[in-house]
């Protein structure tokens, strides 16, 4: 199954899974946001995610990436966030 970008349900599906192969193999995965720009209805966010065990090991692995939003409201930063993270897990895992 493809996934559709607009679709609020397949984000759902996507972090649903991904948890839980993440806490299946002990890894945690936190986003820092580095930079976020605005053009008009637009945004666009850089996020740095990075992924660390959970055992006593010092692991860690950071991936940074891209995502944008467009909204005539106030829900572009929302979703350029989400379309980082799922982007992300997609393209990843």
């Amino acid at each position: 199954m493809v996934a559709d970008a607009a679709n609020p349900a397949d984000i759902e599906a996507i972090t649903r899974e991904t948890q839980g192969l993440l806490g299946k193999h002990g890894v945690d995965m936190t986003p820092n946001l580095i930079e976020r720009t605005y053009a008009g209805n637009r945004c666009d966010v850089l996020v740095d995610f990075e992924f660390e065990r959970t055992d006593d090991s010092d692991e860690k692995r950071v991936i940074r990436w891209a995502g944008a939003g467009t909204d005539n409201g106030d829900k572009a930063f929302a979703k350029a966030g989400t379309n980082a993270v799922k982007e992300m897990l997609k393209k990843r895992f």
